[in-house]
């Protein structure tokens, strides 16, 4: 699932920023498992680089969601 097709479900919701963004990195780390597991039980090589960059790209969100998160801190509840 791409990055802008979970911020539209988060933030569709009526919930604080801090809130979405929570649950925004929840989802990603579910998916950074999901890609991890899938990846283990790959043999294909062509296929693992595949999901090789998925996770990639998958961390380099949680990454910056979760220093988004750390400058929302002090906005938050």
């Amino acid at each position: 699932m791409a990055l802008a097709t979970l911020v539209r479900r988060i933030f569709a919701h009526d919930a604080s920023p801090c809130e979405r963004l929570a649950a925004l990195i929840g989802q990603l780390r579910h998916r950074q498992r999901e890609l991890e597991s899938h990846l283990a039980a790959e043999p294909k090589p062509a296929r693992r680089r595949h999901l090789q960059l998925k996770l990639t790209v998958n961390r380099l969100q949680q990454r910056k969601g979760v220093e988004r998160q750390q400058q929302l801190r002090g906005r938050c509840r």
